[in-house]
């Protein structure tokens, strides 16, 4: 029987594709332009306090007033105000002069002009906040291009293009499920987190610390493949314009034909790095054994997993504060995978019909055993119709690494735990 993911992997940690909007938008012009409205001038002290986008607007209206709906300086403006409708919350606005500052970009600075970036991605970062994911998908494919385009292929800015164009292909594998393009996504990620990993190494070095990311996320990758169970659709090519008319299920069965054994490497490299990067006392090498046996025991291998789990152990009783961390890391049963950015337990769907209290046994191997359902709350009478079923069913189907007592793997048993479904 396959691990399931289902609804435990829900989410991908959200991606730094747009970090502090109100470090990246321009400031706006000093207080009420010189040549606006006098009206606007006098209420400019009392407005701009209660409208924080009254300085961009001023700033626009000045713009416009002396050099036409073209002037050059109104894209960064109406950035600057699409940030603010943005942190106000009024998504439409953002969009709507978001578009009008990325049209302006193109005709100021011309097709392929570095100044539409930054007008993208503040745009694609309301796209997904307002829930519209598919024209984010869309922007995000014109943004790759742009980059390509711009910056070219062996440029070292492809480097972060391609891990933000992989970070987004985790999150729509998730936010657009298509069974058209969902093994194509999970190519597209494994091959971009491989090609910016072969270029770290030959630009850094194999030890380079730039190595992290790359590395942890063709682990997410990998965990993503081993649970695929889509249908023949068309994949992505991955390729300047990553089109996703061109099949390649060939490529993508040898990637899951070798996904377990890949895993390995990448989680072998992981703890390469950590041991000769991190100080005697950090414990970053040996938690990477328990990555590692985490790895084995979500394909099976009971040996393997047990041998990586103790060797962690050993490790970790090496350092200071190791009762802490032998607790933190063995004194409980821990839901897999514990990959950061993913949910740590089973997620609450997007309506909740009612919660479901449940006791159940870990195994030693790590197996749900026992399961009985303690109690049953619907949200309302309606909510009735909707049955914790699957909810059970996907529980039974968990993997969880096992509580250890001195070294030995246990069974924990009467673990109660509460679940919306």
């Amino acid at each position: 029987m396959k691990p399931v993911v289902g609804s435990l992997l829900l989410s991908v940690a959200w991606a730094a594709a747009s970090t502090a909007l109100a470090e990246s938008a321009p400031a706006p012009v000093d207080a009420a332009p010189q040549h606006a409205p006098a009206a606007l001038q006098e209420a400019g002290g009392q407005l701009s306090q209660q409208l924080p986008d009254y300085r961009f607007q001023a700033a626009i209206m000045d713009l416009e007033s002396r050099f036409g709906g073209y002037a050059a300086g109104l894209a960064e403006q109406l950035s600057g105000l699409g940030a603010a409708y943005q942190t106000q919350g009024s998504h439409l606005e953002a969009a709507a002069v978001l578009n009008r500052a990325l049209h302006l970009a193109r005709i100021n600075y011309g097709l392929y002009s570095p100044e539409q970036i930054p007008i993208l991605q503040q745009l694609i970062h309301n796209l997904i906040s307002s829930g519209d994911y598919q024209t984010a998908d869309e922007r995000y494919d014109y943004l790759y291009r742009l980059q390509h385009r711009i910056f070219g292929p062996a440029a070292p800015q492809m480097s972060v293009a391609m891990l933000e164009r992989a970070r987004w292909e985790g999150q729509a594998y998730f936010l657009l499920p298509d069974k058209e393009t969902a093994f194509g996504r999970l190519l597209a990620m494994w091959e971009l987190y491989v090609q910016v990993l072969n270029r770290v190494i030959i630009q850094e070095g194999s030890f380079s610390p730039n190595l992290l990311e790359p590395l942890h996320g063709l682990l997410i990758t990998q965990y993503l493949i081993s649970t695929y169970a889509g249908g023949q659709g068309g994949g992505i090519e991955v390729s300047a314009g990553f089109s996703r008319s061109v099949p390649a299920q060939g490529q993508f069965d040898a990637v899951r034909v070798s996904n377990y054994r890949r895993g390995q490497k990448v989680l072998t490299s992981l703890r390469q790095l950590h041991t000769h990067n991190e100080p005697a006392a950090s414990p970053l090498p040996a938690e990477s054994l328990l990555e590692l046996g985490d790895w084995h025991l979500w394909h099976r291998k009971q040996t393997p997993a047990r041998l990586a789990y103790q060797q962690a152990w050993d490790e970790l009783t090496l350092l200071e504060d190791r009762e802490e961390l032998l607790q933190q890391h063995f004194g409980k049963p821990v839901l897999l995978p514990t990959l950061s950015g993913y949910n740590k337990d089973l997620g609450a769907p997007a309506t909740i019909s009612g919660h479901v209290e449940v006791s159940f046994t870990i195994t030693e191997n790590g197996r749900v055993a026992d399961l009985d359902t303690i109690n049953t709350e619907w949200v309302d009478g309606e909510g009735r119709q909707v049955s914790p079923s699957k909810l059970l069913r996907r529980l039974r189907k968990t993997i969880w690494r096992p509580r250890f007592l001195e070294r030995v793997p246990v069974t924990t048993e009467n673990m109660v735990m509460r679940y919306a479904f």
